[in-house]
């Protein structure tokens, strides 16, 4: 019998998500809105091949190490290209971002 706990997880996202809210607060961008960082996710994993399991809540971490996985260095680059390619030119006028 199947749990229903169990789902389908996209690991490649979650180590975009985890790296590109650890970098964003040193990263050399315009603005840093909510907008901008998202851009930043989609824009990086729509340049790499994403990797899916099925897992148990909260057992994603301890099964697999999201920084060995087969082309992490692809990641990281997708990463920091985009991070400067959003931060250049924000999807939004900089006026509409509220200090």
């Amino acid at each position: 019998m199947y749990d229903d706990e169990v789902r389908l997880v996209n690991l490649t996202q979650e180590l975009v998500e985890y790296e590109v809210k650890s970098r964003i607060p040193t990263a050399t961008m315009r603005c840093k809105c909510n907008k901008c960082v998202t851009d930043v996710m989609a824009l990086a994993l729509n340049s790499v091949n994403s990797h899916f399991i099925t897992s148990e809540r909260g057992e994603i971490l301890s099964r697999v190490s999201l920084t060995n996985m087969k082309g992490s260095n692809d990641i990281m680059i997708a990463i920091l290209q985009a991070i400067h390619k959003v931060g250049e030119n924000p999807m939004h006028p900089l006026e509409e971002v509220e200090s």
